[in-house]
């Protein structure tokens, strides 16, 4: 009798340990819960009011959020303004303007409007040019270009025909050489131009007045004032050019031009 007694005792016990290991709907979450799959998002590119589509023979960038992000507030407060033709940009105060890579005095020349000035940074490198109205065409340039767009940010003043600042990443390839040069430019274009930007040879120009060509882009001296060979810029190297004061500054200076 005792022997069976303690059977019907413990036939309960196991029914109640079997009601709680399997839980219920309602039941709060075990010690070890299931963590519930992260939503997906889409994250857009930082600081960007207008980023061109991609055409089919142009890279997306594949940098994340963090990479990519660039933007610091730059103080601009006491930064000096030249004016070319009706054109004006700010600059640091600490950098210069030459003409033609030379010490000539910078101001322009009221008859000819196709000067081009050097921006020169305080540390000496020359990393950019601005034409007020250039002459350059793409004639003898046969390379093919993939190009991918890291940043766009439209220029906030009212030009002739809206512009867009554009940092950009590419591999030039010539017919019958199997090396490639990687390159790295930032530059102002006119929106639908950037939206356009295909293997062919591009000129990077925008138009702050009617009639006026006008350029401001960066040239091989930013990579290399950086320490980076300026045929050989990996999509790397481009993103910490990105972070770089000289980077920063150059970008503040073209989303500065205005028409005077």
């Amino acid at each position: 009798m005792k022997s069976a007694a303690r059977i019907l005792a413990f036939v309960p016990l196991v029914a109640l340990l079997a009601a709680c290991s399997s839980g219920s709907p309602d039941s709060p979450a075990s010690d070890s819960p299931s963590t519930p799959a992260a939503p997906t998002t889409t994250v857009s590119a930082p600081n960007v009011s207008e980023t061109p589509s991609a055409s089919a023979t142009r890279q997306s960038p594949s940098a994340s959020a963090s990479e990519t992000e660039t933007s610091t507030e730059v103080d601009t407060s006491t930064w000096k303004t030249f004016t070319a033709h009706g054109i004006s940009f700010k600059y640091p105060s600490d950098w210069s303007i030459r003409m033609d890579d030379s010490d000539d005095n910078p101001a322009p020349d009221p008859d000819n409007p196709y000067q081009e000035w050097d921006i020169i940074t305080d540390k000496g490198h020359s990393i950019a040019t601005f034409e007020a109205n250039s002459a350059k065409d793409t004639d003898g340039d046969l390379a093919t270009y993939q190009r991918t767009t890291l940043e766009t940010e439209n220029v906030p003043a009212s030009l002739h025909t809206p512009a867009v600042f554009v940092a950009e990443h590419f591999v030039q390839s010539e017919a019958g050489d199997d090396s490639n040069d990687e390159k790295f430019v930032i530059f102002l274009s006119t929106t639908d131009r950037a939206e356009d930007r295909t293997s062919d040879p591009e000129l990077s120009y925008f138009m702050p007045l009617a009639d006026a060509y006008s350029v401001f882009e960066s040239d091989d001296d930013l990579p290399e004032a950086l320490g980076i060979e300026d045929d050989q810029v990996s999509l790397e190297d481009a993103r910490q050019i990105m972070k770089s004061q000289e980077y920063q500054n150059l970008k503040a200076m073209m989303l500065s031009v205005s028409v005077k």
